[in-house]
């Protein structure tokens, strides 16, 4: 299937199913082999796993915004829409999540540490203490 003919399939299918043709439901269905786009089955898992992730961010329960978890749960491995491990995640500290983000942003080498220490110079916010108080 061309470029062209995959988006117009997508476009159907996401009309049939009352969804919104944008860009993050396309790169959903971006993952999807030519005949996995032409099995029902695998278009409907995959309405079914939109459906969800649309509820959970109207009604979220994650520790972090969901841009942030998305970032971590691809660190660890996992696509940015699966939420298997959420309940993992969440049990990370602020500094271990912006040190797993500044890594998955390919900031590797302590950047995490001195991206901190930026921040506190400028604008005189000591992170890992306002963290801290938080939790």
């Amino acid at each position: 299937m061309t470029r062209a003919e995959r988006f117009k399939v997508v476009m159907g299918i996401l009309d049939e199913g009352k969804l919104a043709n944008c860009s993050r439901y396309h790169t959903v269905f971006e993952k999807l082999c030519d005949d996995d786009l032409l099995d029902r089955e695998k278009v409907k898992d995959v309405l079914k796993s939109i459906t969800e992730y649309e509820n959970r961010c109207a009604n979220p329960t994650s520790k972090y915004p969901e841009g942030i978890m998305q970032y971590l749960r691809q660190r660890i491995g996992l696509d940015e829409f699966d939420t298997s491990r959420d309940a993992e995640i969440n049990e990370y500290s602020p500094s271990e999540a912006f040190s797993d983000v500044c890594k998955w942003h390919g900031l590797l080498g302590g950047y995490a540490e001195e991206i901190k220490e930026w921040i506190e110079g400028i604008y005189g916010i000591e992170l890992d203490s306002e963290t801290e108080s938080l939790n």
